[in-house]
C-alpha cells in the first residue's frame, strides 16, 4: 500500500527547473553602419536610402531556450541607442534586427524587427564599437570594428552566430547581397 507524503511527515519537493540560457547566447551577428548612398542601400525596405534609418544591429539568440531582452540595451561609443521594451523575448535560434529609423518593410525572415527607442543607430562609418548589455549594465556581446565597416555593406559573422566579422559580400554564400537583416547571410530564416 502506498502512503503520500502527507500521511508521512514527508515533504515532497518540485525538482528546479532547468537552468536559463545565459546572456551570453546572444550575439551581435550583424551590423550595419554605412548604407550606401543609392536606393540599395535601402536595408529596412522603407522604399528610401537613408544613411541613418537603414543602419541596423542584429541580435541571434545561439541557445536552445528563448532569453528575455527586457531592459537590455544596445549602445555605440557615444551612448546607448536603444533599449528593449518589457516583455521583449527572443526565441531559441531566432534573431532581432534594431533598425536606425523609417518603417521597416519586408519579411526579413520572420525575425522581430523594432526601431531604435532613441531615434538613431548612431554608428561611425570609420569605426565605432557596437554593446549589448544587460539589465545590470555588464557587457553581454560588443563588437569592434575600424574603417571596414564603412564600405556600402554591412559586416556579419561567417558563419552566422558563431564565426568572425567579414565584409557581408566576402560571407561564405552572401551570393554579391550588401546585406541580411533578421536573416542568414545566404538570406534563409533562421
Amino acid at each position: 500500500q502506498t502512503q503520500d507524503a502527507v500521511n508521512t511527515g514527508q515533504t515532497l519537493t518540485t525538482p528546479p527547473p532547468p537552468p536559463s540560457p545565459v546572456a551570453g547566447d546572444v550575439v551581435i551577428n550583424e551590423l550595419h553602419a554605412d548604407p550606401a548612398t543609392d536606393i540599395s542601400g535601402d536595408a529596412n525596405g522603407d522604399g528610401t536610402r537613408d544613411f541613418s534609418d537603414d543602419e541596423f544591429v542584429e541580435l541571434v539568440n545561439t541557445s536552445s531556450s528563448a532569453v528575455d531582452l527586457s531592459g537590455f540595451t544596445l549602445s555605440d561609443s557615444v551612448s546607448v541607442r536603444h533599449t528593449f521594451a518589457a516583455g521583449t523575448t527572443l526565441e531559441a535560434g531566432q534573431a532581432i534586427v534594431e533598425f536606425g529609423g523609417g518603417t521597416p518593410t519586408g519579411t526579413f525572415g520572420g525575425a522581430t524587427v523594432v526601431t531604435a527607442s532613441s531615434g538613431a543607430v548612431g554608428l561611425n562609418n570609420g569605426g565605432d564599437t557596437v554593446t549589448l548589455s544587460d539589465t545590470n549594465g555588464a557587457t553581454v556581446d560588443e563588437v569592434v570594428f575600424g574603417s571596414e565597416g564603412g564600405k556600402n555593406q554591412s559586416l556579419t559573422r561567417d558563419p552566422d552566430g558563431t564565426g568572425d566579422f567579414v565584409q557581408h559580400t566576402s560571407a561564405t554564400d552572401a551570393n554579391g547581397a550588401l546585406f541580411s537583416p533578421g536573416t542568414q547571410v545566404d538570406g534563409s530564416a533562421f
